[in-house]
């Protein structure tokens, strides 16, 4: 079954069940009038993946997920790999997934 949390005052991206193989899914997305904007952080197969999904209105928030990248065992690990200001950028999400460390 698939857990998914989002930041208070998130909207739902249109396309969110391109992410159903996704066992956790986190995230805080912003519309825009043509585009949108957020970060996502989520679990398959036992590993985490950051996905930014900003998006103009050629495509959705979740159509160029990069399925090809290699995943982090743990979250811990994934946040480890994040710039400072991803970080900031994600830290209400991670408060979200704080009980996954």
């Amino acid at each position: 079954m698939q857990k998914v949390h989002k930041v208070e005052g998130s909207y739902t991206p249109y396309d969110i069940d391109k992410m159903s193989d996704a066992d956790v899914l986190a995230y805080e997305y912003h519309e825009g009038i043509y585009d949108g904007s957020g970060n996502a952080i989520y679990r398959i197969a036992g590993k985490w993946y950051h996905h930014n999904m900003g998006h103009c209105s050629c495509y959705g928030p979740f159509e160029e997920v990069n399925r090809h990248e290699v995943g982090a065992n743990s979250l811990t690990a994934l946040v480890k790999s994040f710039s400072k200001e991803l970080k900031t950028e994600c830290a209400a999400i991670l408060k979200l997934l704080s009980r996954y460390n």
